[in-house]
């Protein structure tokens, strides 16, 4: 069983990926969700995830930087990163971070799944 934490600030958001995953038949369970790349990254050492799906517009740490922390510490997590915005910028910097993927909100079922 692989293990994923979910980073977003906007819960529906985390529910609906919660959703999906649970749905999916994935061999996937959510070992933690939170609200911003701060408090994320403290958890991170405790839920050691195989995968991250992080927003990248989030208040006190965004999921770039938050990405590269995580890619600095643990590099064999994969880190997707997911927005609603589809600025170059942000999909340069996940090409840079060796994201998985970058995925648009509001997040396609199929897209997340093949992505995990």
């Amino acid at each position: 069983m692989f293990k994923l934490m979910i980073v977003d600030d906007f819960k529906i958001e985390r529910e609906s990926i919660k959703e999906i995953i649970a749905e999916s038949g994935l061999e996937l369970i959510v070992c933690g969700e939170y609200s911003n790349g701060r408090d994320a990254l403290a958890g991170l050492d405790k839920e050691l995830p195989d995968f991250i799906i992080t927003d990248v517009e989030m208040p006190f740490m965004n999921g770039l930087s938050f990405g590269e922390q995580v890619r600095e510490r643990y590099p064999q997590i994969k880190v997707i990163l997911f927005s609603f915005h589809s600025k170059f910028e942000y999909a340069k910097k996940a090409i840079d971070l060796e994201a998985q993927a970058y995925i648009l909100k509001p997040v396609v079922e199929e897209e997340l799944i093949a992505a995990l």
